[in-house]
């Protein structure tokens, strides 16, 4: 009786911790030609605004090592 209690106290607890997330997060891609390759970041938001800076900043971050590593132009 006990562990019957137990478990279902378990499960009511792991259950309202999914109700409590009140934002709704959705996901984001982009895709960009980078490094002689297609680049996709997926970023997961509840904010669109948020997701395309973070995805902006990861792009320019990829685009500055590809120039650094790039052996083929110049800097």
């Amino acid at each position: 009786m006990k562990r019957f209690l137990f478990i279902t106290l378990n499960l009511l607890l792991i259950l309202s911790s999914f109700s409590c997330n009140l934002r709704k997060e959705e996901t984001y891609r982009k895709s960009e030609f980078l490094m002689d390759t297609i680049v996709t970041i997926t970023v997961v938001s509840d904010s669109e605004k948020k997701a395309g800076d973070a995805m902006d900043k990861a792009f320019a971050e990829i685009k500055r090592l590809g120039q650094l590593l790039n052996s083929f132009s110049p800097p």
